[in-house]
């Protein structure tokens, strides 16, 4: 049942701002301010390429007949990932050091990875006041990215064990991100 307070507040701000109980930012906004951030930071590095939102984030089609892979759609047919976007106020280092089967990464990972069908399964994680977090497979990090030579000259984490390892970078290591993309879209094009 709603509390007057809740119902004076919700007329202030005619319904535009969604709240969790807690008064916070609902994780709806909160996902769907991360996915419009991304699409900022796609644009800067591709500004031919035009980005949207998938409808519903992806939700609508879950059984992917329409091959809308993750939470981002592109005017490039050759544009290489599935992007699996996520919007926190923090991140706790400690998700490292969990086993991998309770890990919310390797969950994301797993999730993206099983509509990604042709292209690189990624997850885009961003965090209040921080650069953005990617996470791809390694096995396609070392396939698509020349620039693997050069990894000691970047920021970056290789995490996890066996065929399920995920390399982790910032957006300051943005040029593997260009790379890749040339790469694939020679690759397939």
């Amino acid at each position: 049942m709603a509390t007057i307070s809740k119902i004076i507040e919700r007329k202030k701000t005619k319904g535009i701002v969604k709240t969790n109980s807690k008064g916070g930012i609902s994780a709806y906004r909160k996902g769907k301010m991360a996915e419009l951030q991304l699409i900022k930071f796609f644009n800067s590095i591709w500004p031919h390429i035009e980005f949207r939102r998938t409808p519903h984030s992806g939700a609508w089609d879950k059984d992917n007949k329409f091959h809308m892979n993750g939470d981002l759609i592109s005017t490039d047919p050759y544009f290489p990932f599935a992007v699996e976007i996520k919007g926190r106020k923090s991140f706790d280092l400690y998700h490292f050091f969990k086993p991998i089967k309770d890990s919310d990464i390797m969950r994301w990972y797993m999730k993206i990875k099983k509509y990604a069908e042709d292209k690189i399964p990624m997850v885009a994680l961003k965090c209040n006041h921080r650069p953005w977090l990617f996470f791809i497979g390694l096995k396609d990090f070392y396939t698509y990215c020349s620039l693997k030579d050069k990894l000691d000259n970047y920021n970056h984490l290789i995490w996890g064990k066996d065929d399920e390892r995920i390399i982790v970078f910032d957006e300051s290591s943005k040029d593997f991100l260009i790379d890749i993309y040339n790469n694939y879209k020679n690759k397939h094009s």
